[in-house]
């Protein structure tokens, strides 16, 4: 049998990468490595050593100009931004006892990743530079700048199209640049060297900060089918009560927070197609409660809400309760969708547009929903009346819903990725 020393080769230099990941923390106690002296990159790598973000190699280097493969570089990514989260996989590539599988999971679930088209992440291939920016741009969630900078670089028409707008929004940020040659080279594998400071740009563009302490507060993140959800709309009740508290959205990672009196409360999120909620919910004096809600299939159901002269009642708060509450608001034709759990009978009360301080009406009683998927309930006639001028003329538009004015509303970690 002959022996392959190119395989073998590849394995022994994946495992002492491996091995620099693992044990990251503890080349901090040791010197630095001797071929980082006088290297460009060496205050960065230097500082990654000391954080335990990065690791050198059993015999003291850190070989800063070797290249480095998808599953090492998505492996560093998660390190440096604690993704945590993991989401099912499913490349053909990939074997689930493989040490980057998870590695791959948590980038899957974070966003950043896609695979190819073959339906192969190719975690041994290297990573170009082209690909770490374009997984850079996602994680960061930088929009596309308004100025063109890729025509600085020599080799501008050698970008593909598919990763231009990835390279553009990278450069423009301060994240990537090019060679003194003028050159981008964007298929050109990225170095560790390269890849631990175009890493630590991204973390000083967007850094990874612990939340501020607050008195009491509700936090967590919203998913569905694994995947972090953003923009989810986030309602905040005073347990088995249809009045909303506080409304927030999830940011770009899919994370919430609400600074919340002490007591017990219910909270509905809904978004991409999917709902969830959590009922009784205590939250204490001085303390933060951490809430993850994993997001199902939802029924949406769509109708008109009409008053008693059968005129459109426009901008008009409309709640769906079945202990949880869902909510939506009308458009200005009186038209509505709502995102609610699906085989449940909710009662649907209204607020009077302009009288948002007084009890909501009921405008269906036990009104059955079925399986999840589409549905029309067709038309909602209110009690009340509403003059032709209510919610015309523009002026601003209402609030996705009506959130009770005795309470102090909290926020949302800002978004800065996406």
């Amino acid at each position: 049998m002959r022996y392959k020393p190119r395989r073998y080769l590849s394995i022994i230099v994946t495992l002492s990468f491996l091995l620099t990941i693992m044990l990251g923390g503890v080349q901090a106690a040791f010197a630095q490595p001797s071929d980082i002296q006088g290297h460009w990159a060496q205050e960065q790598i230097g500082k990654w050593l000391d954080k335990g973000l990065a690791g050198g190699y059993p015999d003291g280097t850190f070989k800063p100009d070797r290249t480095v493969s998808r599953a090492e570089f998505v492996a560093l990514a998660n390190r440096a931004f604690k993704f945590e989260a993991t989401a099912e996989i499913s490349f053909s590539d990939v074997a689930a006892t493989a040490w980057y599988a998870g590695e791959i999971s948590k980038a899957s679930a974070a966003g950043y990743v896609s695979g190819y088209e073959d339906g192969t992440f190719r975690p041994g291939n290297n990573i170009s530079r082209q690909e770490a920016a374009a997984m850079l741009v996602r994680i960061l969630g930088l929009d596309a700048p308004d100025i063109n900078v890729l025509d600085r670089f020599a080799d501008a028409a050698a970008i593909p199209a598919w990763s231009r707008g990835a390279i553009n929004s990278a450069v423009a940020a301060g994240l990537m640049s090019g060679y003194p040659d003028q050159t981008f080279r964007p298929s050109q594998a990225i170095t560790r060297a390269e890849a631990v400071v175009t890493l630590d740009r991204a973390l000083g563009y967007a850094p990874v900060e612990e939340p501020e302490p607050v008195e009491s507060a509700v936090e967590g993140v919203v998913s569905f089918n694994g995947k972090l959800v953003r923009n989810a709309t986030i309602l905040v009740f005073a347990a088995g009560s249809y009045e909303i508290l506080a409304e927030t959205e999830t940011n770009n990672r899919g994370y919430f927070k609400v600074e919340l009196e002490p007591g017990d409360y219910d909270i509905t999120a809904a978004g991409d197609g999917g709902v969830a909620c959590e009922g009784d919910i205590r939250i204490l004096e001085n303390k933060v409660t951490k809430i993850d809600l994993a997001l199902e299939e939802a029924a949406e159901i769509s109708g008109e809400l009409k008053d008693k002269n059968n005129r459109a009642v426009k901008k008009a708060t409309i709640l769906f309760t079945t202990n949880p509450t869902f909510a939506t608001v009308s458009d200005n034709n009186g038209q509505f969708t709502a995102l609610v759990l699906p085989n449940r009978t909710y009662t649907v009360r209204a607020y009077e547009p302009g009288e948002e301080d007084e009890e909501p009406e009921i405008v269906a009683r036990e009104l059955v929903v079925g399986k999840a998927g589409r549905h029309s309930i067709g038309t909602l006639n209110a009690p009340f009346s509403v003059s032709v001028s209510v919610g015309g003329g523009g002026g601003g538009g209402a609030p996705s819903v009506q959130i009770a004015s005795t309470y102090k509303f909290s926020y949302e970690v800002p978004a800065d990725v996406v």
